[in-house]
């Protein structure tokens, strides 16, 4: 199957970001009050 390699490179991108949103939420999880780490969450979630 042949991959266009921009896309392929955008859907690395996509998967990269996806474990950085997984990654800040488990340490948001066990870290509730840091406050700069749940302002970088939520400006990544807004629209």
């Amino acid at each position: 199957m042949y991959v266009n390699p921009s896309k392929f490179e955008m859907l690395k991108e996509i998967a990269a970001l996806r474990m950085v949103c997984i990654y800040l939420q488990l340490y948001l999880n066990t870290h509730p009050m840091d406050k700069e780490a749940l302002s970088k969450y939520i400006y990544k979630h807004l629209p």
